[in-house]
């Protein structure tokens, strides 16, 4: 037996069409839970992640900081060393040229002297001794039979004073 509704339509079809609707209203909210599911486990690993890279952050701006520092106290450092290698650089400047002015001061005086040869150290005196006997032994020596070179018998302080030239010995 069918009813008509009030807009003139049977009432079993007009059922049929709200049991429609009913249920794809129901599928509808199951896929809006679902998707709302997904977007929840989605925004829970964007906010681990984004824990993750705010702690990087804050460690690579220490860091930077860090490296600043270092490089300012580097900087400084370096203009510190700049400045004292000009004051180096202008004292050798001052030394070449009051250098510079005393060689040119004395070649105007006129030649300088000849200077006097140095004293042989104590320990080489004592080695030109072992190779120049007294007056007395090298008188012994001539009586004796020599096999002695003039080389094996040079003086040991004319050697140091003028050595042999190439081709010399």
């Amino acid at each position: 037996m069918l009813m008509k509704s009030l807009s003139g339509k049977p009432q079993a079809e007009s059922t049929d069409l709200l049991a429609e609707k009913i249920r794809d209203s129901i599928l509808g909210i199951e896929n809006l839970r679902g998707e709302n599911l997904k977007m929840t486990d989605q925004i829970n690993s964007l906010e681990t992640a984004n824990l993750r890279l705010e702690a990087e952050v804050r460690s690579l701006t220490y860091t930077l900081e860090q490296e600043r520092s270092e490089r300012q106290h580097y900087h400084s450092f370096a203009n510190e060393i700049i400045s004292q290698l000009g004051v180096v650089g202008q004292t050798i400047t001052d030394v070449v040229k009051r250098a510079e002015l005393e060689s040119h001061r004395l070649q105007k005086e006129g030649p300088r002297a000849d200077l006097p040869l140095p004293e042989l150290p104590a320990s080489l005196k004592k080695v030109d001794a072992l190779y120049q006997p007294s007056q007395v032994a090298s008188s012994d020596r001539r009586s004796q039979p020599s096999s002695a070179t003039r080389n094996d018998e040079l003086d040991f302080a004319d050697v140091m004073q003028n050595p042999p030239r190439d081709g010399e010995t």
